[in-house]
């Protein structure tokens, strides 16, 4: 998990992999590509806790999913829906 938190910290100062991420951030393995390649060593089964959100979503959060909205998937399984907005 360390490595995950170093690639949030790493993304939060750094305008163009914001930029990198946002254009695969609705796809979590592509995300987790992206950041392996980059040099941070974490796999999609140390960050499956993250992804396990128990919440209501509401109407609008629905319909931004259905439509394909990276905000919500960002927020929701990367944490960084600030850097993309």
């Amino acid at each position: 998990m360390d490595e995950y938190k170093r690639f949030q910290t790493d993304l939060a100062d750094n305008q163009v992999m914001q930029g990198e991420v946002k254009e695969i951030a609705t796809d979590v393995e592509a995300v987790i590509k992206y950041a392996n390649k980059k040099g941070y060593d974490f796999t999609f089964k140390d960050i499956e806790p993250l992804l396990r959100v128990d919440v209501e979503l509401s109407e609008d959060d629905l319909d931004q999913v259905a439509g394909g909205s990276s905000n919500v998937v960002i927020s929701v399984v990367m944490g960084i829906s600030a850097f993309v907005n």
